[in-house]
């Protein structure tokens, strides 16, 4: 006979968060009104008791739970969503850059706290005439320029350690809406979706802590083998979104 393991729920108790609203000892609401009601949209709240209140649980993670008050609940509010806000690595191919590009406009280009987010400039065997822009994009960025001959196990190097939520390839002849960062955080942390991966106009931004796991269980070196994986599986279990 096969032993069937329980699944373990992560549940979070708003009974004692700084952020929970009461009237008298009955909670009506949260400071964070449109997190609450994404939770409940899901499906994701129940009411709970005990002998000193009525609250809610959340039926998962609530990152944004507090309990200290350290300044006023605006300034613990704001602060708590920066400590929760997305991480990105963003590896931008620089190989087709012209003498055309603006190269304080490339790196600024994203609408989204600058200490949030990193961007790596790759450089493939085929390159324009222009590589004396990336050399000024890499100072402007204040980064290094990653020369790839294996795309695969390039990218699979400077994502095996990285420390972000999500990583993203981008071509500089093709990048995204200016706010495509600002957007994949209001989707994970304030519609409180569930995403491994984001499609945004078919780039994929993916989730790295999954990229880890893979290429660790699969003892696989190869990028594109890694995320189409990825991507497949969580297309399969729901946990793929496109914006």
């Amino acid at each position: 006979m096969k032993s069937q393991q329980s699944e373990q729920i992560v549940k979070t108790s708003c009974k004692d968060c700084r952020f929970a609203v009461y009237e008298d000892d009955t909670q009506t609401s949260c400071y964070d009104e449109d997190r609450l009601q994404s939770f409940k949209d899901q499906q994701d709240v129940e009411e709970a008791y005990d002998n000193e209140k009525e609250f809610y649980v959340i039926n998962r993670l609530c990152n944004i739970y507090r309990v200290e008050a350290k300044n006023s609940i605006e300034e613990d509010f704001e602060k708590a969503k920066r400590d929760i806000s997305l991480t990105y690595k963003i590896l931008l191919d620089c190989s087709f850059i012209t003498e055309e590009d603006d190269v304080d406009k490339i790196a600024n280009y994203f609408n989204y706290d600058k200490d949030k987010y990193e961007i790596v400039i790759l450089q493939g065997k085929k390159t324009s005439n222009a590589t004396w822009k990336i050399f000024e994009l890499s100072k402007a960025l204040n980064c290094d320029i990653t020369k790839y001959f294996d795309y695969n196990f390039t990218i699979h190097q400077q994502l095996e350690k990285c420390p972000y939520s999500y990583h993203a390839i981008l071509n500089i002849r093709d990048l995204p809406d200016p706010d495509t960062l600002k957007n994949i955080n209001l989707l994970i942390n304030q519609k409180m979706e569930k995403a491994v991966v984001v499609n945004v106009k078919g780039v994929e931004f993916m989730s790295n802590l999954a990229y880890k796991i893979y290429s660790f269980r699969d003892e696989c070196n190869s990028y594109t083998v890694n995320a189409q994986n990825i991507s497949h599986d969580s297309q399969k279990k729901k946990l793929y979104r496109c914006l």
